[in-house]
C-alpha cells in the first residue's frame, strides 16, 4: 500500500510518496498541482520525516525551481548532527551531472567540488523515455 503526502509549501508544493518499502520525494506530482521543490520545500518535508529517511529524490527537469533544494538537503544530509551517514538516491535527467558539477564548481568554498554532492548522494542519470523503477514503484 503507498500514500501520497501533499507538501504545501506557500505558491507551490511537493508530494512525498511513501510505501512499504520506499520513501521517495519527486520534484513533480504528477496532476496533483504544479509542483517543485522550493526554499521550503525542505522544512516541510521535515514536519512529516527525517531527512535521512529519504528512499530518494528524483528531479524532472533542471529548471532552478526544481533542483536548487538540493542544495539545503546537501548541506543538512553532510552536518546535520544525528542523521545516519548514508548516499541518499537522486534520479537526474539526461545532462543532470553536468548541472550538479558547475553548482558544485561555485558553492564548494573551500571543499572538494568533485566530491560536493556525490558525498551525500548516490547519482543516477536516467532516461526519460524509459520507466523508473525505484522499489515497488514504477515511475513512468
Amino acid at each position: 500500500m503507498s500514500r501520497r503526502q501533499l507538501l504545501k509549501t506557500g505558491a507551490a508544493s511537493a508530494v512525498l510518496m511513501v510505501t512499504g518499502t520506499a520513501v521517495i520525494c519527486p520534484d513533480q506530482a504528477w496532476g496533483l498541482e504544479a509542483t517543485a521543490l522550493k526554499p521550503d520545500t525542505l522544512a516541510t518535508l521535515q514536519e512529516h520525516i527525517a531527512i535521512d529517511e529519504l528512499s530518494g529524490i528524483i528531479i524532472s527537469h533542471l529548471h532552478a525551481d526544481h533542483a536548487l533544494d538540493l542544495v539545503p538537503l546537501r548541506y543538512g544530509l553532510k552536518y546535520m548532527p544525528g542523521l545516519a551517514r548514508r548516499s541518499v538516491p537522486l534520479w537526474l535527467p539526461p545532462d543532470g551531472r553536468a548541472f550538479l558539477a558547475g553548482l558544485a564548481t561555485v558553492l564548494a568554498h573551500g571543499e572538494v567540488a568533485e566530491d560536493f554532492f556525490e558525498e551525500v548522494f548516490h547519482i543516477t542519470e536516467y532516461a526519460p523515455d524509459q520507466p523508473l523503477q525505484l522499489g515497488e514503484l514504477t515511475i513512468r
